[in-house]
């Protein structure tokens, strides 16, 4: 009866999900040095609604898109002049990951699942609550890998996508922001 149990304990075991042998690694750029804003106050705000049924995947990533843009804008953009009229606001209104299946045109190569990322944020400078300039960035992501792929290559998959997501954003608002709202 012993040996029994711990067969069992054994194999219970050895089917639960392991945890991944890498971190997720989200590159939200707490390395570089911030943008200073001639802004009396910057704000992160989130328009994205949460969806817990397919095909929207968040609750299955270590973090989701949402998440690591604010990490991003925290980490990338400050205010700095408390005396300023202007104040600034991250606003991230789409932000979020499905999935689709996508059938494979050999009978003998398994089906993909292929990955969608969406994103569309914007930073508004306001002065008296008036909106003086706006810089975006919209934008997807996309990939596919086979259905059956070891949650690894998964998170690998997802991780690239956030972080390219990221760096087009950095890439596409850091340089536009006007010299007038920079310190």
């Amino acid at each position: 009866m012993k040996h029994f149990l711990m067969g069992c304990l054994c194999l219970f075991l050895c089917s639960c999900k392991t945890l991944p042998l890498t971190p997720f690694k989200i590159n939200t750029y707490t390395n570089e040095m911030p943008i200073f804003l001639n802004a009396s106050l910057f704000e992160v705000t989130s328009n994205v609604l949460q969806y817990n049924r397919l095909p929207h995947i968040e609750n299955e990533l270590p973090i989701t898109p949402d998440d690591a843009l604010q990490d991003w804008a925290h980490n990338r953009l400050r205010a700095t002049n408390q005396l300023s009229p202007i104040t600034a606001e991250f606003q991230i209104t789409k932000a979020y990951m499905t999935t689709a299946e996508a059938p494979s045109d050999k009978w003998y190569i398994l089906d993909n699942v292929s990955y969608r990322l969406d994103y569309d944020v914007v930073l508004y400078f306001k002065q008296n609550g008036k909106i003086i300039s706006t810089q975006t960035a919209t934008g997807w992501e996309e990939q596919a890998i086979p259905q059956k792929s070891p949650l690894l290559t998964k998170e690998k998959v997802w991780e690239d996508m956030i972080n390219n997501m990221i760096s087009k954003i950095n890439d596409r608002i850091i340089p536009e922001i006007p010299v007038e709202f920079k310190n």
